[in-house]
């Protein structure tokens, strides 16, 4: 009975086999195009239509460590899942903003062709989470075209499209179409998020979050 024993987990062992591949930090180019900023205490300045100013400082940033990526197919199917933690401050002491880039890289996959999703967290001055994200995929551009909706929100892609005087190749907006539960669950006093647009353009054009609005009605577009 040992025996067969042994011989049972050596074959399983054999089917599971696979292979592993060793997986850097977050570093994608096509990852950080989405960061809007590169280092802690930079800030990105945004602009509303009535001229009121919006600065977003990146307070921290908390990247993945090296690991290992496995899978039963062999290394050449290994998947490479790679994070950047991102938390922000808004000058107006108003709500503050914590986004997760991930990254999942497949070994030889053209760096363009990689997924990337962007999850987009309002927070309380506090620093304790509001009940609206933001989930944003690149992956899914082609569904994003004719506005992708949930029962909340609506994500919609745009091409080749103007944001703040700059043209950009891809832009991803969510919008929450109905309020009434965010603004319930938002404490007294603070205006949280209510559509966000991350954008991605030619070298030298500003990328990452480039438009914010808020439930007052308030809409900051990037300026710098």
């Amino acid at each position: 009975m040992k025996n067969q024993l042994v011989l049972v987990v050596t074959v399983f062992l054999a089917g599971c086999a696979g292979g592993a591949r060793n997986c850097g930090s977050f570093d994608l180019p096509q990852a950080l195009s989405w960061t809007t900023v590169e280092a802690v205490g930079e800030s990105a300045t945004y602009t509303s239509s009535s001229g009121d100013n919006l600065t977003l400082t990146l307070l921290s940033i908390e990247n993945n460590e090296p690991s290992e990526a496995f899978s039963r197919e062999g290394e050449d199917s290994a998947v490479c899942v790679k994070f950047s933690n991102r938390r922000y401050t808004f000058n107006d002491d108003n709500t503050g903003l914590f986004i997760e880039i991930t990254q999942a890289e497949g070994l030889d996959v053209p760096f363009e062709e990689q997924p990337i999703v962007i999850e987009a967290t309002p927070e309380a001055p506090s620093g304790s989470a509001l009940d609206n994200d933001f989930i944003l995929r690149t992956d899914r551009l082609e569904f994003y075209v004719d506005g992708e909706m949930s029962e909340s929100t609506t994500t919609t892609s745009l091409t080749d499209t103007e944001i703040g005087g700059l043209n950009y190749d891809v832009a991803i907006e969510q919008i929450y179409t109905d309020t009434t539960d965010i603004i319930a669950q938002t404490p007294d006093g603070v205006n949280t998020i209510s559509a966000l647009v991350f954008a991605r353009g030619n070298s030298g054009v500003r990328d990452g979050l480039v438009r914010i609005d808020f439930t007052n009605g308030d809409s900051f577009v990037r300026a710098n």
